[in-house]
């Protein structure tokens, strides 16, 4: 799995420490998602162009191919926990949620 973070609808671009850090963290996930990874997606203010560094978070979604399991899950939980245990910047920023791409398509806000 080859994978990179590139900036393709953002008017302003993320901040070398948080593509560094995101980065990072899709490097500590590929041993645990391997062929199961589609994309990685950030919300929020990175999204919409007002990232503070002080006071934003780093909302991203990490969409695999199909639900996780327990195992995968506990080594993911591993990965952020040495992430946020390390002096990376913003390493304790990040919010990121994993969706199975079928739970994506079939998101019904009503249900």
């Amino acid at each position: 799995m080859n994978i990179s973070i590139q900036d393709t609808m953002n008017t302003q671009p993320m901040t070398t420490e948080v593509k560094a850090l995101l980065q990072e963290l899709l490097q500590k996930l590929q041993p645990s998602l391997l062929d199961r990874f589609i994309g990685l997606y950030v919300g929020g203010s990175i999204a919409n162009s007002s990232f503070n560094s002080t006071t934003s978070d780093i909302d991203c979604y990490i969409i695999t191919t199909e639900p996780l399991s327990e195992l995968t899950l506990s080594q993911i939980e591993a990965i952020h926990h040495e992430l946020y245990s390390s002096h990376v910047p913003f390493a304790k920023k990040i919010e990121a949620s994993y969706i199975a791409q079928n739970d994506l398509l079939n998101f019904n806000p009503e249900n």
